[in-house]
């Protein structure tokens, strides 16, 4: 353990320490327990796991004496491989040293179809998915720094990457829907039994997350031409029930997402209703030993987890709570919006003694986010699981175990602040269509002055990066500076631009033809070689081509932009069309790629 942290860890004696010498002793205590004291010995160790041993480094590497206790016998993390970025082994090797360091002692890897299938060559094809020699040295770090790795797939549905291949008629036989299985069928369940004998043989975990989460198709695609309706509590309890048997036969203890209960009992389909009663002939077919996955990374008040979690007991269902660490389409980790969210769920937690609990870090839309921008959040979460919520002290521990300023990288997250509830700036300004528009033109119907506060935003991470541009200790801040700079500069020659354009101003369009265009494009151009750069640091180069061909698909509308203000200040054109199209009534979603890039769906 002390090997491999030392390999990736900078380890300098703590200040309150006059030698170098590290003591260990085991402490007998629930959960999570690790003791920190220094002596003029050095610094001694207490802790009653190997995680907690791990935590208990970190601290000393902090100058943080004292025990610290946290009530979760599961304190996870989990980790998306399935949108786009596999992380290569090296890269996770430095993660997990870094979760262990902060008390971690689980990860789950979330891969829809990102690992290797006997007999299925489509499956996880060209995606970078992980070999079985992989997975199995994943483990072995992971278990030599005290960390479980859980494997966690989808049994059901969110297989549209596989289910997109022509399979020769093999996969009318297992496909209902684009991304949801056939339920009944043996090939469906041969296909679930090879995907578990996969992580049964190449994990020590015998834990396995089943997934089943957002099928709202289930049953209506190719099974209702086939056999009819069934209602979709009877078709997800018999795959369920075909899964649990199939784990149990493999020594696995299955768990899943739990949302299905949920939304299927209740005709909108909604997961966070306090009033939704799942029917008891449902409950009764859950199989003996299955545990169920509450997941939230939306509600900001603690009494409604409190309420929810209590809701899941009334029904006898007893909940591991997934929280999450906000990386999802996102330019970079948003901090306040992770914090508004984790502080009340994780309280909820403690307060109510829910003994296990993970932090998912979903990769939605491509994985476009830094991920290394998320450490300033899986330091916070870790201090939450153990009661502490001070930031001084997240700082010092931030920086012990990154190296890096915890408040410095803080300042980075202003880009992606959401301006409001469906329009996330940082990742509005990046795929913003300079012809279309779409997100300058929701912007126009927000209240405020929401374009004013992004230059704001954008201007003052610039300006405090300026002069740190050269640390890369964990996140990288010159890519950081980068991106700001570019989102600053296209959003004020948006400003300039459509304003030249309302007033009849061809001198300024002119300049902006000849000036702010290309320093916009310049910016692009460095910023996406930065983008490069902290992608393979970390992981394999199957899913950059996405981002890549998104990204280079803006820079060609940029030129494109260059060649239509030029027929317009030649004579050639008379106006810009798309300028020239009315505001609608009302603010639309602007989020994700495909709402923001065009107001097509043909790509």
């Amino acid at each position: 353990m002390l090997k491999l942290l030392q390999e990736f860890i900078p380890v300098t004696p703590s200040p309150d320490a006059q030698n170098n010498l590290l003591r260990f002793e085991r402490l007998e205590a629930d959960g999570l327990a690790c003791e920190v004291t220094f002596d003029s010995q050095g610094a001694l160790v207490r802790y009653n796991s190997l995680a907690a041993a791990t935590r208990g480094l970190g601290n000393v590497l902090a100058g943080l004496p004292g025990l610290e206790i946290s009530p979760f016998t599961m304190n996870g993390v989990m980790l998306d491989i399935s949108r786009n970025k596999v992380f290569s082994l090296d890269g996770l090797r430095k993660i997990f040293c870094r979760l262990a360091l902060l008390g971690f002692n689980t990860v789950l890897l979330y891969a829809e179809d990102t690992y290797e299938l006997s007999d299925a060559p489509y499956f996880g094809y060209m995606r970078g998915r992980l070999t079985a020699t992989e997975v199995r040295q994943a483990d072995d770090i992971a278990n030599s720094l005290g960390l479980e790795l859980i494997g966690c797939i989808q049994t059901l549905g969110h297989l549209e990457q596989y289910l997109r291949w022509n399979l020769n008629g093999y996969h009318q036989k297992i496909q209902d829907t684009s991304s949801v299985l056939m339920v009944g069928t043996e090939e469906t369940k041969a296909l679930v039994a090879n995907m578990l004998d996969f992580w049964s043989t190449n994990l020590r975990s015998r834990r396995l997350h089943i997934g089943m989460d957002e099928t709202h198709d289930l049953g209506r695609g190719r099974y209702l031409d086939h056999y009819g309706y069934t209602p979709g509590y009877e078709l997800f309890n018999r795959q369920l029930q075909m899964t649990c048997a199939l784990c149990a036969e493999r020594g696995l203890r299955p768990m899943l997402w739990d949302d299905m209960f949920f939304r299927l009992g209740n005709p909108e389909q909604a997961y966070y209703s306090l009033t939704t009663k799942i029917p008891q002939d449902v409950l009764d077919k859950i199989p003996a030993g299955v545990q169920t996955v509450y997941w939230d990374y939306y509600n900001r008040d603690q009494q409604f987890y409190e309420d929810f979690l209590q809701l899941h007991r009334d029904q006898g269902l007893e909940p591991i709570m997934g929280s999450g660490i906000w990386i999802w389409s996102k330019l970079w980790f948003d901090y306040d919006k992770a914090l508004n969210t984790l502080r009340p769920c994780v309280n909820a937690c403690r307060k109510l003694q829910v003994r296990e609990i993970f932090f998912t870090m979903w990769n939605d839309d491509g994985a476009i986010c830094h991920f290394d921008s998320a450490w300033t959040g899986l330091v916070k979460a870790a201090d939450l699981a153990f009661g502490l919520d001070d930031d001084d002290l997240t700082a010092r521990r931030f920086h012990a175990v990154t190296g890096g300023d915890f408040r410095l990288n803080l300042t980075v997250s202003r880009l992606s602040k959401d301006v409001s509830n469906g329009h996330e700036g940082g990742m509005a300004t990046f795929y913003d269509d300079p012809l279309l528009a779409l997100a300058w033109r929701n912007l126009q119907l927000l209240p405020g002055t929401p374009v004013d506060d992004l230059l704001d935003d954008y201007r003052q991470v610039r300006e405090t990066l300026a002069e740190h541009r050269e640390q890369k200790d964990i996140a990288d801040l010159d890519y950081a500076w980068h991106l700001a700079d570019f989102l600053y500069q296209k959003l004020s020659m948006f400003k300039t631009m459509f304003a030249a354009y309302q007033a009849k101003d061809l001198a300024t369009l002119k300049q902006v033809r000849d000036e702010l265009l290309p320093s916009v494009i310049a910016a692009f151009d460095k910023t996406m070689l930065c983008f490069r750069r902290q992608w393979l640091a970390c992981a394999k180069p199957f899913g950059l081509d996405t981002i890549q061909r998104r990204a280079f698909g803006c820079r060609e509308r940029l030129n494109e932009l260059n060649r239509r203000l030029t027929d317009l200040l030649d004579g050639t054109a008379t106006s810009i069309p798309e300028w020239d199209e009315p505001l609608p009534d009302q603010p639309q979603r602007m989020i994700l790629y495909r709402d923001v890039a065009s107001a097509s769906t043909c790509w």
